[in-house]
């Protein structure tokens, strides 16, 4: 019995050494693929909306005073115009969305926030002044907006002065000509302080976020919009 198993051992042993290395490798067991780690959000939003659940996203442009909480009131577009993020009166404002155009998950084709062009640089107050100027354009083209669920990272393509009409109602985002004739209008601006970026210039399914903040002294807007970044990566790996 002693014999045969030798004799087994000795017939396994060279079956291996004659099929080699690869055979050998490929019956290792295949490691599992890396999980991506949970999101878990920078701002405490359950904390904020137990003061005002309002709240619901957080805007943050690096190098400049915009870092605010998002708001938008269910039914009065207009409140937050006169009101904090906290819900007080305060003639600041807050930035915020409008209900009747945009949801609150960032999904529509066109998001527009607005804030108060304060002097003291509050609000948007420093919009302008930063993104008016090229080199500070060049260097800061990410927008980020942090919401409970994920952080949305979005692009600038364009930084200019526009007329003080309600974009959401003059336009209807849905439809792809009139979307594709909306942005191909904004490159076409000829302004001195107007700021252009041709690669991350949205297509019609692209997500755009816009803000929006008055020009003092003119019946104009300043605008700056941006699109999501992981549009432009999915239209890149296509």
């Amino acid at each position: 019995m002693m014999k045969r198993r030798v004799i087994s051992l000795v017939m396994s042993i060279a079956l291996l050494l004659s099929v080699g290395v690869p055979a050998l490798a490929a019956a290792k067991v295949e490691e599992p693929e890396a999980t991506e780690e949970p999101y878990e959000s920078p701002i405490d939003f359950e904390e904020l909306q137990e003061t005002n659940p309002d709240i619901y996203g957080w805007l943050k442009i690096e190098d400049t005073k915009i870092d605010f909480a998002v708001v938008q009131h269910p039914d009065r577009d207009e409140y937050y115009l006169t009101h904090n993020s906290k819900g007080e009166i305060d003639l600041d404002g807050a930035i915020f969305s409008q209900a009747t155009y945009n949801s609150k998950d960032f999904d529509d084709p066109v998001t527009v926030l607005y804030g108060h062009n304060m002097k003291a640089g509050r609000m948007f107050g420093t919009l302008r002044a930063s993104f008016t100027d090229q080199e500070f354009f060049d260097e800061h083209k990410d927008i980020t907006i942090y919401t409970p669920e994920e952080a949305l990272v979005y692009k600038v393509f364009a930084a200019v002065p526009y007329s003080n009409e309600l974009i959401p109602y003059e336009h209807d985002f849905e439809d792809e000509d009139e979307y594709t004739e909306f942005f191909e209008g904004v490159f076409r601006i000829r302004n001195l302080s107007a700021k252009f970026d041709e690669e991350n210039a949205p297509e019609f399914g692209d997500h755009v976020l816009i803000l929006s903040t008055c020009i003092s002294g003119t019946p104009m807007r300043f605008l700056v919009m941006a699109t999501l970044e992981s549009d432009l990566e999915n239209r890149s790996e296509s």
